[in-house]
Formats: C-alpha cells, structure tokens, sequence
C-alpha cells in the first residue's frame, strides 16, 4: 500500500505532504493540483515497480526552479512494517531514481533535497512487483467497439478494450465476469445483462514506404473482427453501448478494473463523471465493501462530489486550494471537510437549478 507522497517544486506544488488509506479522495478546484498528484503517484510507481525513473516532462517543475522530486512511501509485505522509498530528482528532463529501506521507527519520509545532493545511484528493483494503474472515463471510447491483439488484453486509461476485454472474460473467466456483473447491478439496477457480440472494424495502422530514396507516411487498412457490447436493461433488450447511458458505461468500466486488474493501486480521476448522485453513493460504497475484501488494493480518487465525499472517513479526504502565488495548498483537517461538504454541495445546488432554469425556458 502506499502510505504517502512528497511533493517539491512539482507543477503547482511548493511542498506538499500526503498520507494516503486504502480508500483516498482528492478535492478541490480546477487547477488546484489533484490530477498533478496522480501524475506524481504514476511516476513514482514505475520506479518502485520497475526500479527505473520515467523521465519528468519539464513542464512538471514549478516554473522558476530547475529541479522537481517527488518521494514516496510504500508498505512492503512480509518486512514487519518495513517501508522502502522512491525519490525522482528531475534537472530538466533527467530523473534518478533512488531506493531506500527504512523501519517503521524511522522518519517516515526522506528529505528529497538530502536525496539529490547524493545524486543518481544505481537502483534496486523491488524483490515484489507493485503496480499502479490510472483511469479518467470517456465516453466515446466506452459506446465504441474494441480490438486488440494483446493476451490477455488490458483496459486502456480511458476505457479503450472495454468491450473486448469483457469479451475475453466471458469466455475465460466466467468467475470474474459475474462478479463483475453483480455489482454492476447492484450500482445500476436497471441493467438486466451484458453480453458481447462480434462487429467488423477498421483498424488503420501507419507505415512508411521509400519511393525514389524519400520516405512516405501512409495509412494502412484493414478490417478485422472486434467486439462491441450489447445490454439488457429494464428499458428494453439488445442495446447498443452506444445506446446505453454514459454512466452505465463508467460504473461497469471501472468495476472491470477492480476486479480484473492485479494493480495493488488504482487511480480514477473524476470518479463521479456522468453519475447520477444515487449511482455515486451506489458506487463508492460498492467500491469501499470490495476494498475490504481485498485489503492489499487501494483506491485514490479526484472529485467534486458531496456524495463521494460523504462515503469516505474524513481523514482520507484531502482538499487543494491555490494560494496567493498559485501554490496547491493541501489540508485534511476535520474543520476543512465540513466546509468542503458545504461547498460542494452549494455548488451541486447551484448547477441544479440552472439545469432546471433553462429547462424551463427551452419549453
């Protein structure tokens, strides 16, 4: 599990400290820094995973500075509360990756600033994996047909092989596709059943080809077999997913993820995207009854919910405001939760009755 991160001179965060539980919410305006920690978080895992740093595009360093670093801290299994640590030093595009073993009586986090004057060392892959995986919906990718040539296939971070991944689950894994499809009922109830259906698709691919010495871009065509999905609902039978509301198609592509993905953390960035309240509600505590069952899986979320907000306990919940320099400024007090409930739900009030107000008018 990751237990925290530590952020310096990263994109808008000056110096940012975050503890992270098994289920963690990110809350707070546009551009206040909630998808730059998920950036950060996706960064720093491929270097505990991998034991290799992704280098940091420069424009993830807070304008004026040279360098960025981010640390982290994971819970490792089977080392007595043992942690071991990350650190991505960025001088403009170059990142190192530094690994470090601690006790749990130690300081829980290094100072990234010590860590870079060391400079790069060669590091230790971890000797247990530890994956991430990363989730923003879109709607489009989620109606369309898939295909892929990969096996097993894998959900793309926008929903991409949605359809063909659920396919391959119910021909190879009938256990994991119904317990899929159980809790998509449970969250949306109007969904009767799910099944796949074989659709032709264009797939275009880029090659080049040499005419005279020179090299020329052209688009390849051809057409294989993919796989679109088909719903029963309560509202009628042999639906398209195109047909299906957009946020049917969030609920059951996020629930793929958890229960087919062997990530240890998942990332969902705007989770409440295309969901009614009541299906939020259905969702969140959906997603925190599967966490217990799976105490080594980890949810971190952004959101601008009150209804995601309400499900999880209020030190798990961190809210992002800009200062005066533009800063991200976190805080996850029990005084800020109350205030950002209020907030968001004024602002969830606010939309409503300008939905209702111009409803009003187009009749």
């Amino acid at each position: 599990m990751l237990n925290g991160i530590h952020l310096v001179d990263f994109g808008n965060h000056r110096n940012t400290r975050l503890t992270f539980g098994p289920m963690t919410a990110l809350v707070g305006q546009n551009g206040s820094g909630k998808t730059t920690v998920m950036r950060a978080i996706r960064a720093i895992a491929t270097a505990l995973s991998e034991g290799v740093a992704e280098e940091i595009d420069v424009t993830n360093i807070r304008r004026g500075f040279q360098h960025a670093f981010v640390a982290a801290s994971r819970e490792e299994s089977g080392r007595n509360g043992a942690h071991d640590f990350g650190v991505i030093v960025s001088e403009r595009g170059t990142a190192y990756f530094r690994h470090l073993r601690v006790k749990e009586d130690q300081v829980w986090m290094p100072n990234p600033l010590a860590a870079a004057a060391q400079g790069p060392v060669a590091a230790t892959k971890p000797k247990d994996r530890w994956m991430c995986r990363y989730f923003k919906t879109n709607g489009a990718t989620l109606q369309g047909p898939s295909y892929s040539e990969e096996m097993p296939p894998r959900l793309g971070e926008d929903g991409t092989n949605l359809a063909w991944t659920l396919n391959y689950l119910i021909s190879y894994d009938p256990e994991c596709f119904s317990r899929i499809m159980g809790d998509l009922k449970q969250v949306v109830p109007q969904v009767l059943r799910v099944r796949s259906r074989a659709v032709p698709i264009t797939k275009i691919e880029r090659r080049t080809v040499t005419v005279e010495g020179q090299i020329h871009p052209i688009d390849y065509r051809t057409t294989v077999m993919g796989q679109e999905l088909i719903f029963d609902m309560t509202s009628g039978g042999d639906l398209p997913a195109a047909a299906v509301s957009e946020g049917t198609l969030v609920v059951l592509a996020i629930l793929t993820l958890v229960h087919y993905s062997d990530a240890d953390l998942i990332m969902v960035d705007d989770i409440e995207m295309a969901l009614h309240p009541h299906a939020q509600r259905n969702l969140m505590q959906k997603l925190l009854q599967i966490l217990k069952s799976h105490p080594k899986l980890q949810i971190i979320t952004s959101t601008h919910s009150p209804y995601v907000v309400d499900e999880i306990a209020a030190g798990d919940v961190w809210v992002f405001a800009p200062d005066k320099e533009g800063c991200a400024v976190s805080s996850s007090t029990l005084l800020e939760m109350v205030l950002v409930r209020v907030r968001l739900r004024v602002y969830w009030l606010k939309r409503s009755l300008k939905f209702e107000t111009t409803a009003r008018e187009r009749h």
